[in-house]
C-alpha cells in the first residue's frame, strides 16, 4: 500500500481502466496525475502535473484471513459481487 499524501496534500486514487504488465495504472483525482508502481517499491508519477514525483510504500502486502484484516482495519469496505437471482420464470 502507498501513502495517500503527496506534498502534504491527501489525494484520492482511482484506476484509469488500463493495465501495463497486468498492473493497474492509477490516477489521483485531485491533480489527474497518472501513477504506476516502480521497481523500487514506490508509486511513480509518470504523467500529469506531478510527473517525476514518487510515493513510498507505507505497508508491505501481506496475506491474511478476512476476519484478521477486519480486526486490524475495522473501517474497511468490502466489495462483493451482486447476489445471483434464483428466480425461475415460467415462459408458458
Amino acid at each position: 500500500m502507498y501513502s495517500r499524501e503527496i506534498n502534504n496534500q491527501e489525494v484520492r486514487f482511482g484506476t484509469t481502466g488500463y493495465t501495463l504488465n497486468k498492473v493497474f495504472i492509477l490516477f489521483d483525482r485531485e491533480t489527474n496525475t497518472v501513477w504506476y508502481p516502480g521497481k523500487n517499491d514506490t508509486l511513480n508519477a509518470v504523467g500529469g502535473r506531478l510527473k517525476g514525483n514518487s510515493i513510498p510504500v507505507s505497508a508491505k502486502n501481506e496475506m491474511m484471513p478476512l476476519g484478521q484484516w477486519l480486526e486490524k482495519h475495522p473501517d474497511s469496505k468490502i466489495l462483493l459481487p451482486p447476489p445471483v437471482s434464483k428466480t425461475i420464470h415460467d415462459s408458458r
